[in-house]
């Protein structure tokens, strides 16, 4: 998992806004798809990368937000 330190390049309007599924990402060290199908719980992520996934929604206090689920059905 990358350190809290890089997030900077992830972080780039500061703390006033809700944290993306993109700095999820890069935090963990996945892709945008891998962190849709960890929090979707879909099947085929390893064990090993669904924990890299949660620890980094923990860390930035990432929450999943439902209305923009929703725009792209």
């Amino acid at each position: 998992m990358t350190s809290p330190s890089n997030l900077s390049s992830a972080r780039r309007d500061g703390p006033q806004r809700e944290p993306t599924m993109r700095e999820v990402a890069t935090l963990a060290g996945v892709s945008i798809k891998t962190v849709s199908r960890v929090i979707n719980q879909e099947a085929g992520v390893a064990p090993e990368t669904v924990a890299k996934v949660h620890q980094a929604v923990t860390l930035l206090g990432y929450q999943h937000n439902l209305h923009a689920s929703n725009l792209r059905r």
